[in-house]
């Protein structure tokens, strides 16, 4: 199970996607280089938080290393004469596609955890709001992130939603998502 700050680590990371795709559009000679640059940052964070994910993004940058160095990988196949650079940018474009899909599909459990987690906070906040909770509202956004969630856990009429939340995230994730949702109420 990701937390928050791993899971935005791992979409910021997707969220290059379409600049590695601009490059390959614009023939940039650099694209092959910051692909496999792309594929080492995302094998870290997943090796970081110990997901098998990231031998399978390093099998796929070998074989985009290889692909140019003349070796034609299984299932790639290039239209016309096969050169060098038609069998990178084949290889290259495969693994992109590949990668990006199996990170995506990795993290999607958790990212439909968060998505709960936040509309629980919303509902959160609001009844904090309607309660005049301390630390919710207009004028309170500078109240401490512990205090605002030890007010939240200890309130008969949040308590429920506080061990809701903390059970489906975590308490330092909870703490984080309250903060920005009292934050942006």
């Amino acid at each position: 199970m990701l937390n928050y700050l791993q899971l935005q680590e791992i979409e910021h990371q997707l969220l290059e996607v379409p600049s590695m795709v601009d490059r390959y559009e614009m023939h940039s000679s650099d694209f092959r280089d910051r692909l496999v640059d792309w594929f080492v940052n995302l094998e870290r964070i997943f090796q970081q938080n110990r997901l098998p994910i990231a031998g399978s993004i390093a099998a796929m940058r070998a074989m985009v290393l290889s692909a140019g160095r003349g070796v034609i990988p299984q299932g790639i196949t290039v239209q016309g004469r096969v050169t060098r650079r038609k069998l990178r940018d084949a290889a290259a474009i495969h693994a992109l596609r590949s990668v990006t899909e199996l990170a995506a599909n990795s993290i999607e459990t958790d990212r439909e955890r968060l998505r709960q987690a936040q509309e629980m906070v919303k509902r959160l906040v609001a009844l904090a709001i309607a309660k005049k909770l301390h630390g919710f509202g207009s004028r309170d956004h500078h109240c401490c992130d512990t205090d605002r969630w030890n007010l939240v856990w200890n309130t008969p009429d949040t308590q429920g939603g506080a061990i809701q939340l903390q059970g489906l995230v975590g308490r330092t994730d909870a703490l984080i998502l309250l903060n920005q949702g009292a934050s942006g109420a």
